[in-house]
């Protein structure tokens, strides 16, 4: 999981074997097309509400990610204080809130991740710079004190831990690990192998809402910060997964491009980027079992969709969907999860009273009217209209 802005690490690691290897292969490619004119009707397939049960241990005020793993969702806190299990069906099953300073327990949340292929969450708090492995349903197995502060960890059907950086000029004492992306830590916390070279030399704290996914076979695939690529992780090597191809009218970020980009607290000219008419590649990356979802854009976002049995692309702006303008604000908002067959969003209760107010009546504006200030957040999740892509 990724949260908006990095903290920087000052902690020494011992890096044992760190090369630059990435494996310069083709790879799919994939066009990014302009993005077309769409009604929100004709975009979306399909969709239902997860009511999340309020319960006197479950009740939180507002959604920051949504997680997936076989039959439950899990779902973090604005506050990044507690993990919520829900059934699929949003049945409230128990929560992770093991706060406190104790050898059992976590400070604050600095990312989660489900690891789908060994089932498994994945915890890491940057203050006490230590990893907490807990199974399906919350139990705590295990907890590893990291050589570093950990941006995030991840695995992948090797069942090694990866930690990815998602800032240059990180700050890391080990300079092996500033200068790439993707570094292998043991079960010891020590930082073990790193490779994929960082091309934005250039300070820029961003951490983009995801960045990483799962092949079909497992494989955990990565999308480093302004990057035309997603790389998948092989052993000791990153492969080239796929390259985007920019169709549009928009201008690529090249390489010259990626050493000039910084973004700080107080500075940058990534917004210059955009308004000079760049694809500005830092908003995301994600994977269901038929698409590739990427996010581009700063303010001014596009979507891409890519089909996977269909090898096609739809790109939309989503802040300019045409039809019924409620459903347009409800299925603007970017994914917070890739999950099976669906796309999930979370309705904020600052847009739901209006958003209620615009829709047409069904199904869907009973179902968010019966919804209250004492209920949890709701989630909604969707399917792709399949019919675009056979137009493209």
């Amino acid at each position: 999981m990724l949260f908006p802005f990095l903290v920087g690490a000052f902690f020494f690691v011992s890096c044992k074997k760190c090369n630059n290897k990435e494996v310069e292969t083709p790879g799919l490619e994939i066009k990014i097309p302009n993005p077309i004119s769409v009604p929100v009707e004709n975009l979306i397939s399909d969709y239902e509400i997860i009511k999340l049960e309020t319960t006197e241990n479950s009740l939180f005020g507002e959604i920051l990610q949504i997680f997936g793993m076989r039959d439950k969702l899990y779902v973090i806190d604005r506050n990044l204080t507690s993990v919520f299990i829900y059934s699929i069906q949003g049945k409230y099953l128990g929560k992770i809130n093991n706060r406190g300073n104790g050898p059992a327990e976590y400070v604050n949340i600095g990312s989660f991740e489900t690891d789908k292929i060994n089932n498994r969450l994945l915890l890491t708090d940057s203050f006490s710079k230590r990893l907490f492995v807990y199974d399906e349903m919350g139990n705590l197995q295990e907890t590893i004190p990291l050589d570093f502060t950990p941006n995030l960890i991840a695995s992948d059907v090797s069942n090694r831990f990866i930690h990815l950086n998602s800032s240059s000029e990180s700050k890391y004492a080990n300079k092996d690990m500033r200068k790439h992306n993707v570094h292998v830590v043991n079960n010891n916390g020590e930082v073990i192998d790193c490779f994929l070279k960082d091309d934005t030399p250039n300070r820029i704290d961003i951490r983009t809402a995801q960045s990483f996914a799962l092949s079909d076979e497992g494989e955990l695939l990565f999308m480093p910060k302004l990057s035309d690529k997603v790389y998948v992780i092989k052993g000791a090597n990153a492969e080239v997964y796929c390259t985007l191809n920019n169709q549009t009218d928009l201008k690529t970020v090249k390489l010259s491009d990626k050493k000039k980009i910084f973004y700080t607290y107080d500075k940058q000219n990534l917004e210059e980027y955009e308004k000079d008419g760049y694809l500005i590649s830092c908003g995301g990356f994600q994977a269901n079992n038929s698409f590739l979802f990427f996010k581009f854009g700063w303010n001014v976002p596009v979507y891409t969709y890519y089909h996977k049995e269909f090898k096609q692309s739809i790109s939309i702006y989503p802040e300019k969907l045409d039809g019924n303008k409620g459903l347009s604000m409800i299925f603007s908002r970017c994914p917070k999860l890739a999950f099976d067959e669906y796309f999930y969003i979370d309705i904020p209760w600052a847009i739901k009273d209006y958003v209620v107010s615009l829709i047409p009546d069904s199904k869907l504006k009973e179902e968010l009217s019966e919804i209250t200030d004492d209920d949890n957040p709701c989630i909604i999740r969707y399917k792709i209209n399949e019919g675009l892509f056979l137009k493209n």
